[in-house]
C-alpha cells in the first residue's frame, strides 16, 4: 500500500524536542515501512498560497498514493484534488476536543474518513453531521521500547509537568506546589522559578522522564496528549484534567483525574499529586505494561489503522 501524510511544515521527523504530530508520523512511517508499505510525507508551508497548495497536491499525486492522510483541518479542502482511492482526515488542534470548536464541519467532505483521537472528539463530529460509518476513533501511539524504564527512579520525591509553558496547559495554577517540577519550551511568560528545568530535548524526554514518580497535566483542552503515553512508558503515574485524560482508564489506581471544579483548588491538587506519587512508585512495571498493551504504535497500526485503510480502499 502507498500512503502519503500531509501536514504543516514544522520540526523535523523525528522532532528534536516535542513536535507531537511529527513524532507520530515518524513512528507510523517506521512501522508501516517495516510492514512493507511505501510512505511519503509532504509538508505544507504555514499560510500557504494557492500556488503552494497546488504544488503540494502535485507532489502527493505524483506519488500515486492509495491513501492520503491529511493532518491539519485547514487543508482538508485539498482532498477533492487528490488522485487516490481513499482520504483520511485528522485535526490535531487541541480545540477539536471542545464542543465549541468552530471547525468540525471542515471534515464533512465526500468520500473521506475522519480519524478522531478520542471518542469525545468523535461525538463532536457526529453532532456536526458526520456519518457514523465515516468517523472513527484511533488514539495516538508510541514506540514503548524507545523510552528508558527503571523501577527505582532517581527523583522518587518529584513529580513533573512536561509540556509547552502556556496558559492552556495551566502551569500558572501549579507553580509552587511542593515536589512539582516543570519542563518545556516557554510560549507564555509564566514565572516558575527554581522549579523550571528548561526545555527538554527528545533524547531527554526518552531517557530522563523515567526518573520521576509521576506526571501532572491539567490542560484545559487536548486532542490526545502524547506526553501521558510517554510518561506511562517510563513507569510514571498520571494526574490529569478531564481534557488530559482522553483514552485513559481513570479507574486505575495510578491515574488520578482532577475535575474542572477542583482545578483551582491548590490544596486538593497538591494532595492528589502526592497521593498519586506514592501509589505509582509501587506500580511502575504495571504502568509500563498498560502503556505497551494499549498504546504501542505497532499494535495500533496493525489492529486499527491498516484494517480501516483496507476497508476504505475496498468500499470507498
Amino acid at each position: 500500500m502507498r500512503i502519503a501524510f500531509l501536514l504543516c511544515a514544522g520540526p523535523p521527523a523525528p522532532p528534536v524536542a516535542y513536535g507531537g504530530i511529527q513524532l507520530g508520523i515518524h513512528n507510523y512511517r517506521q512501522i508501516l515501512e517495516r510492514l512493507g508499505h511505501e510512505v511519503r510525507v509532504a509538508g505544507m508551508v504555514e499560510g500557504a498560497s494557492i500556488a503552494r497548495r497546488l504544488k503540494i497536491v502535485r507532489e502527493v499525486n505524483s506519488f500515486r498514493a492509495d491513501l492520503v492522510h491529511i493532518k491539519n483541518s485547514r487543508y482538508f479542502d485539498l482532498s477533492r484534488w487528490l488522485k487516490c482511492r481513499a482520504v483520511f482526515l485528522t485535526d490535531h488542534s487541541p480545540g477539536v476536543s471542545l464542543a465549541t470548536y468552530p471547525y468540525h464541519r471542515r471534515a464533512l467532505r465526500k468520500k473521506t474518513h475522519i480519524i478522531c483521537l478520542s471518542e469525545n472528539i468523535r461525538r463532536h463530529y457526529l453532532a456536526a453531521g458526520a456519518a457514523p460509518g465515516r468517523a472513527h476513533t484511533i488514539p495516538n501511539g508510541l514506540m514503548t521500547e524507545r523510552y528508558r524504564f527503571t523501577e527505582t527512579p532517581r527523583h522518587q520525591d518529584r513529580s513533573i509537568c512536561l509540556a509547552i509553558i502556556n496558559r492552556r496547559k495551566r502551569q500558572h495554577l501549579l507553580r509552587g506546589i511542593p515536589g512539582l517540577y516543570f519542563a518545556g519550551p516557554v510560549e507564555d511568560d509564566i514565572a516558575l522559578g527554581k522549579d523550571y528545568l528548561g526545555e527538554w530535548s527528545r533524547e531527554q524526554v526518552e531517557n530522563d522522564l523515567t526518573d520521576y514518580a509521576n506526571l501532572v497535566l491539567l490542560s484545559e483542552s487536548e486532542g490526545h496528549a502524547n506526553v501521558c503515553l510517554e510518561a506511562m512508558a517510563g513507569g510514571l503515574g498520571l494526574v490529569a484534567s478531564e481534557a488530559g485524560a482522553a483514552n485513559l482508564d481513570v479507574s486505575l489506581p495510578f491515574i488520578d483525574l482532577v475535575p474542572e471544579e477542583k482545578i483551582t483548588d491548590r490544596a486538593h491538587v497538591a494532595a492528589v499529586i502526592a497521593k498519586n506519587r506514592a501509589v505509582a512508585l509501587g506500580m511502575r512495571r504495571q504502568i509500563r505494561d498498560y502503556a505497551k498493551k494499549n498504546f504501542d504504535v505497532a499494535q495500533i497500526i496493525e489492529t486499527q489503522y491498516l484494517p480501516l485503510a483496507r476497508m476504505a480502499l475496498n468500499n470507498g
